[in-house]
């Protein structure tokens, strides 16, 4: 398993992003939320709502602080989808990191690469 990523900060970057782009390059040709101008300096397609295929568009994406470029942030074998939808909480063992970047999201001391059960704590009985 490759080693733990951490937050991309691209929420951070967006947003001064687009606060500096001026009136007139304020251009979002696929209707996602981000300028073309800014899906052109983080990366993604300006033609393209969803440039990593994973069923979230780019502009939530980098509200979550996901990775819009990568379907499985964190490469734990569970796509970015998997991790926000059909779930209680985004932080769903709350201990401070989001599905999208925990490796164990249920807290049950079993990786989410191998678990079974990802987002359902195992218990010993």
């Amino acid at each position: 398993m490759p080693p733990p990523r951490t937050s991309t900060g691209l929420k951070d970057v967006v947003e001064d992003l687009t606060d500096a782009t001026p009136p007139e390059d304020q251009v979002d040709s696929d209707g996602d939320g981000l300028y073309d101008k800014v899906e052109i300096v983080i990366g993604t397609d300006f033609n393209n709502t969803d440039s990593d295929f994973d069923l979230l568009d780019d502009s939530y994406e980098v509200q979550i602080d996901s990775d819009p470029l990568d379907p499985d942030t964190n490469s734990d074998g569970l796509s970015d989808y998997l991790e926000v939808h059909n779930v209680t909480s985004l932080d769903l063992d709350g201990d401070n990191s989001t599905n999208i970047w925990d490796y164990d999201n249920d807290g049950d001391s079993v990786n989410d690469e191998v678990d079974l059960s990802p987002f359902s704590k195992s218990i010993l009985s």
